[in-house]
């Protein structure tokens, strides 16, 4: 039973109120200090500020409480824009652009291909929405075929998988060659 009422917060708490109050007194009694009573003074010193402040009469013009929030909002606004300034500039100095991500279109088997690149979570990237274009007008493919030219690409067409496999091989042997 004992074990469970000194676990209480409500017990810890009211009795280390009760012996810091009595370790003050104590040494007060002994060194003969006055330690309590500068500590009760300052006490009743900051409540009394605190009530007065909130007791003084204010005379506030109707301009004023139409600007204020207006002015706060705009101070706050302008930090918030300044501190995402800050943030623009460390991330494009910290974070280099990596050369891979300008490779963006290719022509395998006759015809061209464009894609883009999503990064994920993971920190890396994943090449997406890889699109057929035709190589001579850069039209887009519809059906195997180019609206404009009117040639048709069907028996060139490389599946999305193997065009993703090819552009993975690309972009290693440039990194391996320099490039």
């Amino acid at each position: 039973m004992k074990n469970r009422k000194s676990k209480n917060p409500w017990i810890i708490s009211t009795g280390s109120g009760i012996l810091a109050v009595l370790g003050i007194r104590l040494i007060d009694f002994f060194v003969g200090t006055k330690i309590l009573s500068s500590i009760w003074k300052g006490i009743v010193w900051i409540f009394t500020t605190i009530g007065n402040f909130f007791t003084q009469k204010f005379e506030v013009t109707l301009l004023f409480l139409i600007l204020l929030p207006v002015v706060v909002i705009g101070v706050i606004l302008l930090v918030l824009w300044i501190i995402s300034k800050f943030q623009e500039a460390n991330s494009d100095s910290t974070t280099p652009r990596i050369p891979f991500l300008n490779y963006t279109q290719d022509i395998f088997e006759g015809i061209m291909y464009r894609w883009e690149y999503e990064k994920l979570y993971s920190g890396k990237y994943q090449i997406t929405n890889i699109s057929l274009y035709c190589p001579t007008c850069k039209c887009s493919i519809v059906y195997d075929s180019c609206p404009v030219c009117k040639k048709y690409y069907g028996h060139n067409r490389v599946d999305n998988a193997q065009v993703e496999a090819l552009i993975r091989h690309r972009i290693e042997n440039k990194k391996q060659y320099g490039y």
